[in-house]
């Protein structure tokens, strides 16, 4: 069985196949702060279509050799690639420029937490929490 990796884990399912609602938000948690290389989705759009790497690389007017090291998430995709893949019809460059920079934010923030260089984020307050004098903006 393939697991889709927006599924969780298979052993947080019951017996009956549902996941308990706080094991989904958990997750929802967890992908949100780790999300996957943007090569990987398109290393998964080109298994769906059937198109290896070199079709790919040469329908983006790329090298095989740079297109590889960004499928197997060695390398960034870069402003360049993301117009290039834009001009193949692959959704817009602003989303693949998005989708890395969310990668690399990510990155950066789990590097940083394991020197301990910075804080692990707090939990976000909640609205109940927040006092409404400091909350609300003065309208004019």
């Amino acid at each position: 069985m393939e697991i889709n990796r927006a599924d969780p884990p298979p052993d947080l399912y019951t017996i009956d196949g549902a996941v308990p609602g706080e094991v989904l938000e958990e997750y929802a948690a967890w992908v949100s702060r780790h999300p996957c290389h943007p090569g990987q989705l398109i290393a998964g759009t080109l298994e769906r279509k059937s198109l290896s790497a070199l079709d790919a690389a040469t329908l983006f007017g790329i090298k095989c050799a740079d297109l590889t090291e960004v499928l197997e998430g060695r390398a960034p995709i870069t402003p360049e690639l993301a117009l290039r893949i834009e001009a193949a019809g692959w959704s817009k460059a602003a989303n693949w420029m998005r989708l890395q920079s969310a990668y690399d934010l990510a990155q950066e923030r789990l590097r940083l937490e394991r020197t301990g260089a910075i804080p692990v984020a707090p939990e976000p307050l909640q609205a109940s929490t927040l006092d409404p004098a400091v909350a609300t903006l003065p309208i004019d």
